[in-house]
């Protein structure tokens, strides 16, 4: 595949936004087990709703450690489920749990736990 080819690729994917669950889509409340969540963040689900107005083809991927068994990092099915489970009780909309290695492609990470860099530049007060 060229380089054309590629961009065209890219460009013809729908505007995506990779969601974390723990201190973004629901408040952080310590690790309690897989189907143990914190109350769900009103105001991430009103900022995800601007962004589906502003994108009607939006796509939604849960980008979460919670899939993940703390011993090996192998995907356990088990916490797929009550991820599923949670996100559909609580009506939070989503197209995919991330379940695959490495970062999934998207327009947009959110995550409480990111730091916005720019190549040229970044918050100093960080450091």
């Amino acid at each position: 595949m060229d380089l054309q080819e590629q961009n065209n690729l890219i460009n013809s994917r729908p505007y995506t936004i990779a969601i974390d669950i723990d201190g973004c889509l629901a408040k952080y409340i310590g690790w309690q087990g897989p189907d143990r969540f914190g109350e769900v963040s009103k105001f991430t689900l009103h900022l995800l709703e601007k962004r589906i107005k502003k994108h009607p083809n939006l796509k939604i991927i849960i980008h979460t450690c919670r899939v993940l068994n703390f011993n090996d990092n192998s995907i356990n099915p088990e916490y797929v489920k009550c991820i599923e489970t949670w996100l559909k009780q609580n009506n939070i909309p989503y197209n995919e749990i991330w379940t695959k290695l490495g970062k999934p492609f998207a327009n947009e990470y959110w995550d409480d736990n990111a730091l916005k860099v720019r190549f040229d530049s970044m918050i100093e007060s960080f450091f």
